[in-house]
């Protein structure tokens, strides 16, 4: 059995009748990083410039699968039914336990590799491989709210706490206010909203499209009027809440961001709706 347990959909890769599980030994710990390397040849000039931020790939994670009967038709239906789990045609959700905590993720079946019979021991074990597909596994979401009102200055997100940007965020603003900017507090990437919102009602941000509603959770489901026109994306890019090493000790790490606002006044607020990302 493995230290870590994985699931597809829910259903456990670690059978509780102990038909199927997935082995440690031929397995991958955990997905590898890859960024995408982004450049611009220019004519004339030597070398590619640097344009910024570099996306990440997609990540293919193998895991070594073995299912166990001594009796071969029994032994194939499990193996059936383990590649059935994979092969559905559509992105599934991977998750992967370590001690009791899971994180979970969207991926696709790459490949199926052909098993091994150890026909002693009554066993198949192949390796298959899936791709995730943003190349991270995510955290439980979580909402955190502040005050339009209070003061500008940076505050810690402690759930947000991952080893990668959390770039899935959604953003929720109340009013009423003249405008509203959000900044991360290690890239100075944010989101903002102009236009100004009128009190008791909502604008919903996910990355660049908004919608204004006039109850929260018509805001959250992204139903209301689109107003994709009053986000306002400063120089350094869209919002990438990013989680910051302490030098003292790297284990602890902190998302921060700063909040500021004009015309603000009574219930004006915005809470921020994220689930923090491993790489």
């Amino acid at each position: 059995m493995s230290s870590f347990i994985y699931s597809v959909d829910g259903i456990s890769l670690a059978d509780a009748q102990g038909r199927w599980w997935v082995t440690a030994n031929g397995s991958a710990h955990s997905p590898a990083v890859a960024l995408r390397s982004v450049g611009a040849n220019v004519p004339g000039m030597s070398g590619i410039p640097d344009v910024g931020y570099e996306p990440r790939e997609a990540a293919d994670l193998p895991l070594r699968v073995m299912v166990a009967s001594r009796n071969a038709g029994t032994r194939e239906a499990y193996w059936e039914a383990v590649k059935a789990l994979f092969a559905q045609g559509v992105p599934f959700v991977l998750g992967r336990a370590v001690d009791g905590v899971e994180r979970t993720t969207l991926a696709k079946l790459k490949s199926i590799g052909e098993p091994e019979l150890n026909a002693r021991f009554g066993s198949l074990v192949g390796v298959i491989t899936v791709t995730i597909l943003d190349g991270l596994f995510h955290g439980e979401a979580r909402d955190v709210s502040r005050a339009l009102t209070s003061p500008a200055s940076q505050l810690a997100i402690p759930h947000l706490s991952g080893t990668a940007p959390c770039e899935d965020w959604q953003m929720q603003f109340r009013g009423p206010f003249t405008s509203a900017t959000v900044t991360d507090g290690v890239t100075g990437t944010g989101v903002g909203i102009s236009g100004g919102l009128a009190a008791g009602q909502f604008i919903t941000v996910r990355g660049a499209s908004a919608r204004r509603s006039t109850t929260a959770d018509d805001g959250w489901l992204g139903q209301g009027v689109d107003v994709s026109g009053q986000v306002v994306i400063p120089p350094a890019g869209l919002l990438r809440l990013t989680p910051r090493p302490i030098a003292t000790d790297p284990l602890i790490r902190q998302s921060r961001w700063s909040v500021a606002a004009a015309g603000a006044s009574g219930a004006a607020q915005v809470t921020l709706r994220a689930r923090p990302a491993y790489a």
